[in-house]
């Protein structure tokens, strides 16, 4: 029972951080430019992760990694970046709610515009 009322708060966080994400970002846009927030946002999760990453002892498995792979996490972060910019960017044109709704409802239309355009592919 414990692991459910755990569950039920970090979900609860998350959903709290990722209401109010749109909201804050609206406001930072009035003095840090869209393209600088991401490769700040990136760089703090990736100096988090690198310190969890650094006290479990897991930093071996990235010398396992291919040359293939290493081109696939590039693109990967390359296009995870432009998505961050973007959606940043749209909070010009957008209320905060409106961005927040495109893009949730995103990761269901993206396949359904994929199959419908792709199909005969």
């Amino acid at each position: 029972m414990k692991n459910n009322k755990l569950g039920l708060l970090y979900s609860s966080i998350t959903l709290l951080f990722w209401g109010i994400l749109p909201i804050a970002l609206k406001l930072s846009e009035e003095f840090i430019d869209a393209t600088s927030l991401s490769w700040f946002r990136f760089f703090i999760a990736f100096i988090i992760i690198f310190i969890i990453q650094l006290s479990s002892n897991n930093l071996n498995q990235f010398r396992k990694i291919t040359k293939i792979e290493a081109i696939k996490l590039l693109f990967a972060g390359v296009f995870l970046t432009l998505n961050y910019v973007t959606f940043v960017l749209t909070l010009k044109y957008l209320s905060p709610g409106e961005a927040q709704l495109n893009f949730q409802v995103a990761p269901f239309f993206s396949p359904l515009a994929a199959y419908c355009f792709l199909k005969n592919a």
